[in-house]
């Protein structure tokens, strides 16, 4: 269904960013501009950002030891050593919000460290935080007062835990945006600042947040500019929201779905009003100098709602950014109960979107061995004994991870409403399937609402539960069934409306040949002259863990489903065989298959997920574009020595082998 060239074209390709449900545009008509660095390796040495006061304030932790620590981390000694490990970006503290005069002996450390940093060649990151120490933040700016949040019930909304003594703003207030603003001018002109790291918004943006009287009189004039006045009335049963509040609940505790209108509206609209914060602060960053990155800290995929409970639509999100931080506790590794967990999903959310992300690796060669595989442009922070893997990204990051795109026919949906509007089902079942794509050896990308319209890269989708869909997404979808493409369904798929409103009959009724999930038990698979892909319908996928209704579908619950067989039966069957790699490993090996941007180089990238266990003899299939042939295939890993390996070709697939996997290797295909 493409080639190659094709392929890696269309991964290129700018998306436009959707409302809920039904497609139409938001935002910009073109993502921002990126800074030209971003193609180059990042390797982090460390991290001094939380500045001295807020350590002192803190308390936790602190101790005179720790204080010259800090103090230490900004000497030219320490540069001079965190450079000769590898590294070549830092992140520094510009700003966590106890006030600019309170805080000026730590910003003029900071712009004096940065210099330091600069003159040894080092990108340089800066820290702004999200919520105001108010102690001290209220006496530079007592006006202030008014951006702060009570929740409700009139209680302050604090950061968490002991540190009551930082509050949450509303952050969309125009008195708070204009203060970061001054910020943002002082890190990019003063500190000469390569990229600004905007930490928590997924705490920023918590329900209790849109408790502010602003944001109740904003929600009001969103519903009123996104309907008129008779859909407003046929959408919440009345249009004058004179009196309406949001909900009233800051736990979604029992609630499988969100069925009530105005909560669904609630989500979008804090959805929306995120996504606009950092667009324009995005915008205004551009504005001074193209050349700074953007970097949030909404945290990745792990399997929590994350529109409710942190208003984050990576959709919407993470098109005006360029990192974004990984702080989700999915250690790299196999549980002592078997099951894999694996920041995979976070690094295909970013790939989707073009960020590169922070994720870090401490002393664990398997992060390290994940990161490598899944997110090229980046290492944060390996400890000082993973320098091999330091000095092997660096040597071949120009050959095997310098501008690569996945090499993937699959794609899995994850659509807002079908996400947002319910807590535990549909993450219960995209989690899994997509758990079995990891372990079955099947490349894969994560696709959103905007990737609809052009899914000419893919010859299978699949979605997992994809209840909540506007009709424009089904025509895109039928669409592309139409042209050839497989389709895998499972459960309530296409059910529900994007207001999750109950269909009479599922949507795609026509492709599944299935009206109600009720109607089979087993899967149902189609292969008709009209439409022309191959479709199948699975009436469940089965969790191996019982999960409790409102537990979110955390790592411990990753468990391959009982019938991940049949998932992958079913989608090898829809592909028409066609999948790109094919490999004979453990279920706890993953693999990953990437192609540069000339398309000369195809790199098949294997992670050991089970420490400890030396794999021999993996057997591996891989699919050459029918205009190239393979001049050399040569075998590297950060654990051994590098070696050629022989190939043989079998139908249009280069059939190698690998002799031994420690933790991480690549096999690099070079093409003519």
């Amino acid at each position: 269904m493409s080639n190659l060239i094709r392929l890696i074209f269309i991964f290129l390709v700018s998306f436009s960013v959707p409302s809920c449900g039904d497609l139409k545009e938001r935002g910009p008509k073109e993502p921002l501009a990126r800074p030209s660095w971003l193609g180059d390796p990042t390797v982090t040495g460390g991290s001094n950002q939380e500045p001295l006061i807020f350590r002192i304030r803190r308390g936790t932790g602190m101790s005179d030891f720790a204080e010259h620590y800090y103090l230490q981390t900004h000497t030219e000694e320490f540069v001079q050593e965190v450079k000769d490990f590898g590294a070549n970006f830092f992140m520094t503290h510009l700003f966590k919000a106890f006030g600019v005069r309170a805080e000026a002996d730590e910003i003029s450390r900071a712009k004096e460290f940065a210099g330091l940093l600069h003159r040894y060649d080092f990108r340089v990151g800066t820290y702004v935080g999200s919520t105001i120490a108010y102690e001290t933040f209220l006496v530079e700016h007592p006006e202030a007062q008014e951006w702060l949040v009570d929740d409700y019930l009139g209680r302050p909304v604090v950061y968490g835990g002991t540190q009551y003594f930082r509050r949450r703003p509303y952050f969309a207030h125009p008195g708070y945006k204009r203060y970061i603003e001054d910020i943002l001018r002082t890190g990019i002109q003063e500190i000469k600042t390569d990229l600004i790291h905007f930490d928590n918004p997924a705490n920023q943006a918590i329900p209790a947040v849109f408790h502010h009287p602003l944001a109740v009189k904003e929600f009001r004039e969103f519903l009123h500019n996104k309907y008129t006045v008779e859909e407003l009335q046929a959408r919440i049963g009345f249009s004058n929201t004179d009196y309406l509040l949001p909900p009233r609940y800051l736990q979604p505790e029992g609630m499988q779905t969100f069925d009530d209108p105005v909560t669904q509206e609630w989500i979008d609209f804090r959805c929306q009003k995120l996504a606009d914060h950092y667009r324009g602060l995005a915008a205004f960053i551009r504005r001074m100098n193209s050349e700074v990155a953007v970097e949030i800290n909404p945290h990745g995929i792990t399997g929590v709602n994350r529109a409710w409970e942190s208003s984050v639509d990576f959709a919407r999100l993470l098109p005006h950014v360029d990192f974004f931080w990984c702080e989700d506790n999915n250690a790299a590794g196999v549980r002592d109960d078997g099951v894999l967990v694996s920041n995979i999903r976070s690094y295909k959310l970013a790939r989707a979107f073009k960020n590169n992300v922070f994720n870090g690796i401490g002393g664990s060669a398997l992060m390290a061995a994940e990161n490598l595989a899944f997110n090229p442009h980046s290492l944060t922070r390996p400890a000082k004994h993973l320098k091999a893997y330091v000095d092997f990204y660096l040597e071949y990051y120009d050959q095997n991870f310098r501008d690569t795109a996945s090499v993937a026919n699959v794609a899995l949906l994850r659509n807002f409403p079908s996400m947002a509007f319910n807590n535990f089902a549909t993450h219960q079942s995209t989690v899994l399937f997509e758990q079995a794509l990891i372990q079955a050896h099947i490349p894969f990308d994560l696709v959103y609402g905007p990737h609809l319209e052009d899914l000419s890269k893919y010859d299978v989708l699949v979605l997992a539960n994809q209840e909540s869909m506007s009709q424009r997404e089904l025509d895109l979808i039928s669409r592309f069934v139409e042209a050839g493409g497989g389709l895998v369904a499972t459960e309530d798929s296409t059910l529900y409306t994007e207001q999750r409103r109950r269909r009479a009959s599922f949507g795609l009724s026509h492709i599944f040949n299935v009206s109600q999930p009720d109607e089979v038990n087993s899967v149902t698979r189609n292969e008709n002259a009209d439409p022309q892909g191959r479709t199948v319908y699975i009436p469940a996928i089965i969790p191996s863990i019982e999960r409790p209704p409102t537990e979110p579908m955390v790592n411990r619950f990753w468990a391959l489903p009982q019938n991940y067989q049949e998932l992958i039966d079913a989608l090898k069957w829809a592909a028409r065989d066609s999948l790109p790699v094919q490999v004979e490993a453990p279920l706890t090996t993953v693999i990953e298959l990437t192609a540069n941007g000339s398309g000369d180089v195809l790199t098949l990238h294997f992670v050991n997920y089970d420490e400890g266990r030396l794999i021999a003899d993996i057997a591996a299939r891989v699919k050459i574009p029918q205009d190239k042939k393979v001049e050399a295939v040569e075998w590297r890993s950060p654990d051994g020595d590098s070696l050629a390996l022989s190939w043989e070709m079998e139908d249009g697939f280069a059939a190698i082998e690998v002799p031994t996997l420690n933790v991480y290797g690549l096999a690099s295909i070079r093409l003519q």
